[in-house]
């Protein structure tokens, strides 16, 4: 077999031949495998494999993917895919236009390298920090890489003819550009146990090295080079490989520098190159292009949003999707796609003499090993001096690489009171009655119930989304001990100027002593099905994720002061106030957002229902340490 024959397999007992890697793709699903014709490797003392029919493949990703097999070669006509020796799919993003969306609201103040933005705007923080990451120790990394990047010995060598692609550091070094563009994609992955960072991983954080290793990531070259590094960059936003993750050959993937930036404002800058990020990862982790009609992208000029994997450079609400909106042209679910590590598979690359050069003759197997299927912990032999596998060669080293997916984060909270989930209640905060607690909304299907009891009180609640790109449309909703809704908030989402405004909501009430839980979720907008071609202000809430900040005030009526202890009244003439009966009790105000106030009349609370609150709805800030504020990005 010849060092550039790659056979898609995972296990001993693979099929051989044509059938194996139709039966593996269609089994795994992992990467579109579209062998371009003629793609056989060159074998050295022994027979060429058979080349699998692109016609064949064509027609195994039509079943798969929902798009026709005409549909494919139009693609790879114009340019947007390409077919590559061993059965991979390079896809290939055009650059995009001046967008004019302003999306960094400056506060004059800089951080230094490492550091956070001092600006405090109103919205839930993002986790983490680029050097240390978005979700340190989680399995899956995002590396953002701005300083640049050499690269040898991958597919992209391969494919440019050049033995070393030297890729220069991004065009802006600030490290406040810096941080935004993290915090960005930071949020479009906050739904995954994936940890984005900028700061350079160990090796064995993005290579995955056997089928059990389980870290292993997606490596993000943010450059300023485009076509005078590598050739097919020209007039392209991105490059990336489908499935890729994990995969050392297969990496890294690209947001090239192009034309229009030297001239850009950073702000815009920001903005063009965070989407472009999510999206070429996104395309690492198996997806494909979310498109309109017959236009491969979904690239509404107006409105509120865009899917992630189309373009959602002109618009400030991007999301995952699943294709709900009118004239969807893929409607695979992000999310199972991402998480789907059924989809994990190796391949073998090619063989290394001991002296380590790259060997290209026939494989001469030892023990069980097949030479048209090898797998990992096989051993072969290179021919010996007669050309023959007689036993008289070396040893071969084999490389295998791996590719796989991630998945979603553990639920941080139950879904409703009392039920299964790691989360604690929110809770009061005995000093004042301040109380704020940071969550993440997962899965459209996702619940974050928060309960806590009360002596009775006035409660100003309110739920935030990210400050920094946010993702998530959020819904508020409180309710009593007993199930019964008091008062739900979702307000309408409008654009105003560069802003998506109504994605957080809020609730104001004045409660009798009782057990309440508030409740946030994820929600959509409209229709989606009434979107067009260059508007969408309707969004499903499949997408509607996202770091959230649940924050307020709970004002508790209890019983009347005594004396201040730290006085010294006279014995004598010292009297106590008599105790105030209490007060009968109902919901004078449920303010919602958007909506008009309602009242609600309840039982009065009993007599000995005064006293300090029971649970509260902010204990989780020293548990879970003070929320840093963030500087808006406004896509």
């Amino acid at each position: 077999m010849g060092q550039g024959t790659r056979w898609a397999a995972r296990g001993k007992g693979a099929a051989r031949g044509k059938g194996a890697a139709l039966a593996c793709a269609a089994a795994l699903g992992a990467v579109l495998l579209i062998a371009s014709p003629g793609a056989a490797a060159a074998v050295e003392g022994g027979p060429d494999p058979a080349p699998i029919a692109a016609s064949d493949l064509s027609e195994l990703d039509a079943q798969r993917s929902g798009r026709t097999p005409e549909a494919i070669r139009e693609a790879e006509t114009r340019g947007e895919l390409r077919v590559v020796d061993g059965g991979f799919l390079v896809v290939i993003d055009p650059e995009p236009p001046s967008t004019g969306i302003v999306a960094l609201e400056e506060s004059g103040a800089e951080p230094g390298p490492g550091q956070d933005p001092a600006a405090a705007p109103e919205g839930a923080a993002i986790p983490g920090d680029p050097v240390g990451g978005s979700r340190p120790g989680a399995p899956v990394t995002i590396f953002l890489d701005f300083d640049g990047e050499r690269v040898v010995e991958s597919i992209w060598n391969e494919l440019a003819g050049i033995d070393v692609l030297d890729f220069a550091p991004a065009l802006h070094r600030d490290p406040e550009l810096e941080w935004l563009l993290w915090a960005s994609v930071a949020e479009d992955f906050a739904p995954f146990d994936v940890n984005v960072t900028t700061a350079k991983p160990a090796p064995g954080d993005l290579v995955k090295s056997s089928d059990d290793d389980e870290r292993y990531g997606s490596h993000i070259v943010i450059t300023s080079s485009g076509e005078d590094v590598y050739p097919d960059a020209r007039d392209k936003g991105g490059i990336a490989m489908l499935g890729g993750t994990g995969s050392l050959y297969q990496s890294p993937a690209y947001v090239f520098g192009n034309a229009y930036e030297a001239d850009t404002p950073p702000a815009e800058w920001v903005k063009t190159v965070a989407e472009r990020a999510a999206h070429e990862a996104g395309h690492n982790f198996g997806l494909a292009h979310d498109g309109y009609a017959d236009q491969e992208y979904y690239w509404p000029c107006c409105g509120i949003w865009a899917p992630t994997m189309g373009a959602a450079y002109t618009v400030p609400l991007s999301q995952w999707s699943k294709g709900e909106y009118a004239n969807a042209s893929n409607t695979e679910d992000d999310l199972a796609v991402i998480t789907d590590r059924s989809a994990a598979l190796h391949f073998y690359l090619w063989s290394t003499l001991p002296n380590g050069s790259r060997y290209a003759g026939t494989l001469c197997p030892l023990g069980g090993a097949q030479e048209m299927d090898p797998q990992p912990g096989d051993s072969f032999l290179s021919v010996g001096v007669g050309g023959e596998c007689d036993g008289t060669g070396v040893p071969l080293t084999l490389r295998f690489e791996y590719l796989d997916r991630a998945e979603l984060r553990a639920d941080d909270f139950p879904d409703a009171p009392g039920g299964p989930g790691p989360g604690e209640p929110a809770a009061p905060s005995p000093a004042g009655g301040s109380f704020s607690v940071a969550g993440v909304i997962s899965t459209s299907a996702d619940r974050d119930a928060h309960t806590f009891t009360t002596t009775g009180g006035r409660l100003s609640t309110r739920v935030d989304a990210a400050s920094i790109a946010p993702n998530l449309d959020t819904r508020l909703t409180l309710s009593d001990a007993s199930g019964r809704v008091l008062a739900s908030d979702t307000p309408e989402t409008t654009r105003q100027g560069n802003e998506a405004v109504g994605l957080a909501a809020s609730v104001s009430a004045t409660l009798p002593a009782d057990t309440y839980t508030l409740t946030v979720e994820g929600v959509g907008q409209g229709d989606p099905g009434t979107v067009e071609s260059w508007l969408a202000n309707a969004y499903a809430s499949f997408g509607s994720l996202g770091n959230y900040l649940l924050s307020g005030t709970l004002a508790e009526s209890g019983p009347p002061p005594g004396p201040d202890p730290d006085q010294d009244p006279d014995p004598v003439t010292r009297t106590d106030p008599a105790p105030r009966p209490p007060a009968a009790h109902s919901v004078t105000e449920l303010a919602r957002t958007g909506a008009t106030a309602v009242s609600l009349p309840l039982a009065p609370p009993p007599a000995a229902a005064a006293g300090a609150a029971l649970a509260a709805l902010g204990a989780l800030v020293a548990a879970r340490g003070a929320l840093r504020p963030r500087r808006t990005l406004r896509p």
